[in-house]
């Protein structure tokens, strides 16, 4: 059974209330959208949402308009994506599993600059452990492709290996200079998200 939570304090919200009726109804719509996802986000468009509640496209546009004004409300209508940018803060996954579950639900949603975003919300959302590891799985399994075919197709035209004297004439000329290391420590600044996998969506 699909559902998601709506906290009761939304009515105490001063944006909330200054929503029109239209306003409030438009909002509580999108929450409950049969489509929107588990990351709360879907594929859709304002004029499709104004055909199902069968209202002028104008009379939706101005209801949502403060939302949308006030970031509660995502829209790109080129790429058919409508978000909810406070929807994680409410809808916490309830075990590793359902994090996981988020990356599937990323699927749904169209590629575009706010599907970035919620990303980068649904990481800041987990806290570092099983939950965040599950979700990058899950993001891996989804998206990785990519890097799946990088790996069973090498690249055609791969440097030679040096031969094994050229590698001792190597170390014989540097002899006297060190040299910097190759790989630099990565600074830690104590946040453990830049440490897990990026996976580019």
């Amino acid at each position: 059974m699909r559902y998601r939570k709506i906290d009761p304090r939304i009515w105490n919200d001063e944006r909330v209330r200054d929503f029109t009726d239209d306003g409030k109804l438009a909002f509580l719509f999108l929450l409950t959208h049969p489509a929107m996802t588990a990351v709360g986000a879907m594929r859709g468009t304002l004029s499709g949402l104004a055909a199902e509640l069968r209202w002028p496209v104008k009379r939706l546009e101005r209801a949502l308009g403060p939302a949308i004004e006030a970031g509660m409300v995502e829209a790109n209508a080129g790429a058919s994506y409508i978000g909810l940018r406070r929807f994680l803060r409410y809808n916490h996954p309830e075990s590793p599993n359902v994090a996981r579950a988020w990356a599937s639900a990323l699927e749904l949603v169209p590629e575009c600059p706010e599907r970035h975003a919620l990303v980068a919300r649904c990481r800041e959302n987990l806290r570092p452990g099983p939950f965040r590891e599950a979700f990058e799985e899950g993001l891996a399994e989804a998206f990785g492709e990519a890097f799946g075919e990088a790996k069973r197709h090498p690249s055609p035209n791969p440097e030679p290996e040096p031969e094994p004297e050229q590698e001792q004439k190597q170390e014989q000329e540097q002899e006297g200079s060190p040299l910097p290391p190759l790989i630099q420590p990565m600074a830690s600044n104590g946040d453990e998200r830049h440490t897990a996998r990026r996976v580019r969506l």
